[in-house]
């Protein structure tokens, strides 16, 4: 039987979680990393302060802290 390892490694537009399915017997992965988390642009990513934040596992959900970013452009005259 199989287990899953999770990381959150930086990927481009954003930050996201990646899992790789590791054998339980010899600890090593089984198959290439995949992306579990969506996250392409700054409205919405896992928060920046990596050392800061948790990621919670438990059956098949995942629970974690993510960032909406939201800004504007203000003209004065």
């Amino acid at each position: 039987m199989a287990g899953c390892c999770i990381s959150c490694p930086c990927a481009i537009g954003g930050l996201n979680v990646w899992a790789v399915t590791v054998d339980p017997l010899r600890g090593i992965a089984i198959g290439p990393p995949f992306r579990v988390t969506r996250y392409e642009g700054p409205a919405e990513t896992i928060a920046d302060d990596i050392g800061s934040a948790e990621l919670s596992v438990g059956g098949s959900r995942m629970a974690l802290l993510v960032q909406r970013l939201a800004g504007g452009i203000w003209v004065l005259r």
